[in-house]
Formats: C-alpha cells, sequence, structure tokens
C-alpha cells in the first residue's frame, strides 16, 4: 500500500466513525423524550419500534397532536398484530399509533 493510499484509508474511516457517533447519540438522545411525550399522553412507548401507541380512541386526537409537533406518521386504526408474523389471526380491532 501506498503512504497517500494508507492517509486517505485513515481519514475514511475517521470520517466513518464520526458519522456513525453522531448518528447514534441522536437515536438515542430522542428516544427518551418520545417516551415521556408517549407516556404523558397516556399512551405506551415502544422502543424497539420506535412508536407510541393506544386501545384508547379517545386519545387519538393527543396522539394526532404529538405525531405532528415530531414530524411522526399517524394512523388512527393500525392493527395490534402489525409487528406479528401471524397477522391472519388477528382480531379487528384498532390502535392508535404514532410512529416517530
Amino acid at each position: 500500500m501506498t503512504k497517500h493510499f494508507k492517509i486517505f484509508l485513515i481519514i475514511y474511516l475517521i470520517i466513518c466513525l464520526v458519522t456513525i457517533s453522531i448518528f447514534c447519540l441522536s437515536i438515542f438522545s430522542l428516544h427518551p423524550k418520545l417516551k415521556r411525550m408517549c407516556l404523558d399522553i397516556g399512551g405506551e412507548y415502544r422502543f424497539f419500534y420506535n412508536e407510541c401507541q393506544t386501545t384508547d380512541a379517545s386519545l387519538g386526537r393527543d396522539f394526532f397532536s404529538l405525531c405532528n409537533s415530531v414530524k411522526g406518521e399517524f394512523n388512527s386504526c393500525a392493527s395490534p398484530c402489525r409487528h406479528s408474523h401471524t397477522q391472519n389471526l388477528c382480531g379487528k380491532t384498532c390502535e392508535v399509533v404514532c410512529k416517530f
């Protein structure tokens, strides 16, 4: 390997590590805020799916406001089995969801 290639490779790796670090920090610093906002409106926060959900349809307006404030995806009638591989066994009920 040439000296220039080694320098290029080191700079490239540093840039990659900095980018990954910034990305991870931004994600993990947002989760506690989103979780608190979700719990404050009476929802259940699901970390793995980064969403706030409830089966209480009366909270729909609060969820809609939360989604608008964080530019999330609002779904007033999401399937309770949306993350399951056995969706065909799911009942015809709705969950109000804000996907962050």
